[in-house]
């Protein structure tokens, strides 16, 4: 895997191109800079060129929709619900939705590729919109039954984990230590979060007056494969790559048992983590 410009150029080219085939769709803006069409390439690049700092940056593109007033009122993100819309399903690693505040709802977007994309779009009602259509195959809820427990572990929750997993490694390269071991940390908490549900399942009862001297399942995780992203004589830096590397190779086990339908990430993280530190 490898992430550069080129790439981050492609994947917003083949976003941008299906932005602007949606109805709903009014104008599109990348920063500052608005898009006419999809070849409207000068300013495209020039839009791009504004998001791009380092292999680290994600990119900010703005969507102005026209909706019917069925689904202005629905559930925000609208895009939450109509996400094969967007044309990028089989693309996502991981994804943040944002409720709608003044108009304004949005995703954070990690592709598969690496690639990160911070939708953002501005809503206004009109009763003369045609209603959006398509079936919900967006972030579809998981229904497990375990025992006497009916537990939703739905994959907007792990989806969400390895957004996060992603944001944090890009802070960890940028040397912002403090939000890497906080974002680092907030893994952990959702990993320490699974491992109880998994209790709970276990003696059918989320009530416990006493716990059982339970090992921790991210402290089982052998760090020696951690090794090939520490930097040498950095400490801190060394202390969150190990953090970061048992939340998300315990998660992921983890995951696996709760959920039935989820396919394992750690491969594809370790080599956005690999092509990060190229």
């Amino acid at each position: 895997m490898e992430i550069n410009k080129e790439i981050m150029q492609q994947e917003a080219k083949s976003f941008l191109s299906v932005l602007f085939t949606l109805p709903e769709v009014e104008r599109v803006q990348i920063k500052d800079v608005f898009i006419s069409s999809i070849d409207d390439c000068e300013n495209i690049m020039k839009g791009l060129e504004q998001c791009y700092h380092d292999k680290y940056s994600d990119i900010d593109i703005n969507a102005y929709l026209k909706l019917h007033p069925n689904d202005y009122n629905a559930e925000t993100p609208i895009y939450k619900k109509y996400f094969s819309r967007l044309g990028i399903k089989d693309k996502i690693f991981g994804i943040i939705f944002q409720e709608r505040i003044n108009d304004k709802e949005g995703m954070r977007i990690c592709l598969k590729t690496g690639i990160r994309i911070d939708f953002t779009f501005i809503c206004r009602c009109d009763k003369l919109a045609p209603l959006l259509t398509s079936e919900q195959t967006s972030i579809d809820e998981h229904v497990i039954q375990k025992r006497n427990l009916s537990l939703i572990w739905d994959i907007e929750k792990v989806d969400w984990f390895w957004f996060v997993a992603v944001q944090a490694l890009g802070k960890l390269m940028r040397k912002d230590y403090l939000i890497s071991s906080h974002l680092a940390h907030t893994l952990i908490m959702e990993v320490l979060v699974t491992q109880m549900v998994m209790r709970d399942n276990q003696y059918n009862t989320n009530f416990h007056r006493y716990g059982f001297s339970e090992k921790l399942e991210y402290l089982e995780v052998d760090v020696i494969g951690a090794n090939e992203f520490k930097v040498s004589k950095d400490e801190t830096y060394n202390h969150i790559v190990e953090l970061l590397y048992q939340g998300i190779m315990s998660y992921d086990k983890m995951i696996l048992q709760l959920n039935s339908d989820y396919r394992s990430r750690c491969e594809i993280f370790l080599e956005i983590w690999k092509s990060y530190i190229q």
